[in-house]
């Protein structure tokens, strides 16, 4: 993503919300600042704008939500930008990554501000309404949140200077861990093929405290060569002394190879010109010979053929050059198109499926992919899915036969053991001779799986592994058919170069989902089901951040307590992620065990408030929260009770720990905002708390909710309840509709909301 294109780093406080280093590039951004700099005030003077031209300061940007700990995947923004040029807005990409696991830095966020120069990803980011340009955005969204950056950070006054910290798009790239990785110096991904001049160069500028951008031969993990081009600048500490280094590193393999491929097939079409040049010259003074000198005629037309044969000749080395120049180019292609083609999903069924579209025809007739289940306690796992394709439409029933008993016939073990052994990849280009059958029928349990495989056309076939960075038994295998050309050793660089990026996409494709399916049945166990309660109607909803992690801190609770009482509350712990769905877990624990052990005699619900602020403080939980809970009892009429009539209504007894206030909607359809005393928010102090009292006429509906439904950023508290004020007012009778309509008509995409309406 970066190329040759110049980032502004930034580094940001997240204790004092400022900006406190910026390198060169930032500096031009925003000249003239003195740091450290509040994060508003720096993209104010960077004049940062969002997509429709708002300044950043008054919008929810990236770097306010990197100030709240919430890392950014990749945001389009817009700067001024001064030069020759002349003053126009410049389209960037902002990536923001909390340092959590930084020594010294853990309390920090890195971030990254990319130029956005390819013209469909700058239109993406200036023209967000295109349903074309849309499209692109969606695919470079999705291509940043499935490969990413990579980031390091390095202790300057530590010996030897130390890596502090990586990010997991480090590890993705080279293979190795957090704990591989921190605490050691660099120097580790350089390998034997490194140039020692480049890494002087490293060397120097790290010594002098100078930004530099270089490219270098560095190796991953498992002894495979990447081209790495390291941005790296310097972090001066506020008395000036160097403290850090950060780094962002880009696999440039694919650009490195094409140029080096490039220029290779230009030097040979250059030469073979040339000769061409040559042998026109030389027939030229044949001709010029044959004109001045008639008694020479045989010689000269000897002459004459001589020059032909070397001009065809050359000609002939030339559509040979050319020839290797195209293949190389379409290599390139088909291995640029797979990344495209890959990292643009994170479906693993349908990256499985691509994978196969990718290489048939283009590699083979037709092809299988093997996949396995994760290895387990007992070693390798068990086959999982086998796909597969025919460049036929007309064999696909055959090709379904062949799978299925494919299956059935595996011998047992990891099918990439059985086909591959330790190797990652293999090459049988004499697959349907005789002395081949011998070695596949140990493949299999029914040898006859073989006759059909033959039917279907098996002359070569490449085993290629798919390997990742926790699963890698997945394998691969290209068949061609009988009158093809059987698959070459460049055919195998290809299917290894291919099948080594769709083994590190497929991982973080599974990863995603395993990271989807436990953020959802986290969310699910976290929400209460409502106790079905006589004389109340209820329903609740909740609605995570469409940025968050489909969990958050806002919850609801209602508890039938002993007696004819009920126990209704509404909180919001501080936080949008999972540690804040857990913290507010313990909450409701606490608060549960309080509400219910309350006795007659002590069932205020600001006991039962300063009991759970006690519990808190005194377990260490360090959790802060706003929270309302409210005490409700039926208020009988003494004349209606004593001739057998119904409840009069409810008493309703609450306390307020700095939320939002409950709305009350009468029978009459008055909607009252209960304003009784409102309390520090819980977690900060042990204090004495207050209750405040109401009537709940029979027929009425109480709303619980929290700030994700009212607050908007830039707009004061008042606007929001008045606007929900008028929705409920306007909404159904039914509790499950009404909070179906409020959340469709004040619902904000930008923060957890929980929404519970009670009918008494």
């Amino acid at each position: 993503m970066v190329g040759d294109a110049p980032a502004a780093v930034l580094l940001v406080d997240l204790t004092t919300r400022e900006v406190v280093h910026t390198n060169t590039v930032a500096d031009h951004l925003a000249p003239d600042v003195h740091l450290p700099l509040g994060i508003d005030a720096w993209s104010d003077a960077a004049a940062l704008a969002d997509l429709e031209g708002e300044r950043l300061s008054e919008t929810i940007h990236p770097l306010s939500r990197v100030a709240r700990s919430e890392p950014v995947l990749g945001q389009a923004v817009s700067a001024a930008r001064v030069s020759e040029l002349g003053r126009q807005r410049e389209p960037l990409w902002v990536v923001a990554l909390p340092m959590a696991d930084a020594p010294m830095l853990a309390d920090h966020a890195l971030v990254v501000l990319l130029p956005l120069r390819q013209r469909a990803a700058a239109q993406a980011a200036l023209n967000p309404t295109s349903d074309v340009v849309q499209h692109h955005a969606d695919l470079r969204d999705r291509a940043v949140l499935a490969t990413g950056l990579s980031f390091t950070v390095v202790d300057a006054r530590a010996d030897d200077l130390p890596l502090a910290w990586v990010n997991p798009a480090f590890t993705a790239t080279t293979g190795y861990t957090f704990d591989d990785s921190v605490g050691r110096n660099c120097r580790f991904l350089q390998g034997p093929g490194t140039d020692p001049a480049a890494v002087q160069a490293l060397r120097d500028a790290i010594a002098a405290g100078e930004d530099l951008t270089l490219t270098l031969l560095n190796y991953r993990k498992d002894g495979s060569a990447f081209w790495n081009q390291l941005s790296m600048n310097p972090i001066h500490g506020p008395d000036g002394e160097l403290t850090h280094f950060v780094g962002i590193q880009t696999d440039v393999t694919t650009r490195v190879e094409g140029d080096e491929e490039r220029e290779r097939a230009l030097r040979a079409e250059t030469t073979a010109r040339r000769e061409a040049e040559d042998a026109r010259r030389e027939a030229e003074d044949a001709r010029a010979q044959a004109e001045r000198a008639q008694s020479a005629a045989e010689q000269a037309q000897a002459a004459a053929e001589i020059a032909r044969s070397a001009a065809e000749t050359a000609q002939a080395a030339a559509e040979k050059a050319r020839a290797t120049a195209e293949k190389a180019q379409a290599r390139l292609a088909l291995l640029a198109e797979a990344t495209s083609q890959l990292a643009i999903t994170l479906d693993v069924a349908e990256c499985r499926q691509r994978l196969l579209d990718l290489v048939v025809p283009g590699l083979a007739d037709w092809a299988l992919l093997i996949t396995t289940t994760e290895h387990g306690a007992t070693g390798s796992g068990a086959i999982d899915t086998v796909l597969a394709k025919h460049t036929d439409p007309a064999r696909s029933k055959d090709l379904d036969a062949y799978v299925a008993a494919l299956r059935r016939s595996l011998a047992p073990g990891s099918p990439r053991t059985t086909l591959l052994g330790d190797a990652l990849a293999r090459r049988v280009s004499d697959y349907d001779s005789p002395q081949r059958r011998a070695e596949r029928e140990r493949w299999v349990n029914d040898a006859t799986v073989l006759d059909r495989s033959d039917a279907l056309g098996a002359a070569s076939t490449l085993f290629v592994a798919l390997p990742g960075r926790r699963h890698s038994d997945d394998v691969m295998i290209l068949v061609r058919g009988t009158g093809q050309p059987r698959h070459s050793e460049a055919d195998l660089g290809i299917a290894v170069d291919l099948a080594r990026r769709a083994g590190l996409i497929l991982d973080n494709a599974r990863l995603y989902e395993q990271q989807h399916t436990i953020a959802a049945t986290l969310q699910d166990s976290l929400l209460p089901t409502l106790p079905t309660i006589p004389g109340i109607r209820a329903a609740a909803r909740y609605r995570a951040a469409a940025s968050g992690a489909q969990v958050g801190g806002d919850f609801y609770e209602l508890i039938s307590l002993p007696g004819d009482a009920i126990g209704l509350a509404i909180g919001d712990v501080v936080g949008h992620d999972v540690l804040a769905a857990a913290a507010m877990g313990h909450l409701r624990g606490l608060l549960r065990a309080c509400a219910w052990n309350a006795d007659n005699a002590d069932s205020d619900p600001a006991r039962v408030l300063e009991r759970v602020d006690e519990l808190l403080a005194g377990l260490g939980l360090g959790t802060l929260a706003t929270l309302t809970y409210a005490h409700l009892t039926p208020d009988t009429d003494e004349d209606a009770t004593a001739e057998g009539g119904p409840v009069s209504g409810w008493a309703l007894r609450y306390s307020n720990a700095g939320h939002p206030p409950l709305m009350l909607r009468t029978p009459e359809g008055t909607v009252t905002a209960l304003d009784g005393p409102h309390d520090l928010l819980l977690g900060v102090v042990a204090q004495e708390r207050a209750t405040s009292t109401h009537h709940l006429p029979a027929g009425s509906t109480l709303l619980a909710y929290t700030d994700g439904l009212v607050e908007r950023r830039g707009e004061h508290l008042a606007d929001g309840l008045e606007r929900l004020a008028a929705a409920f007012a306007a909404g159904p009778e039914d509790p499950d509709e009404l909070c179906t309509h409020l959340l469709q008509q004040l619902g904000s995409e930008g923060d957890d909301t929980a929404v519970l309406a009670l009918q008494v």
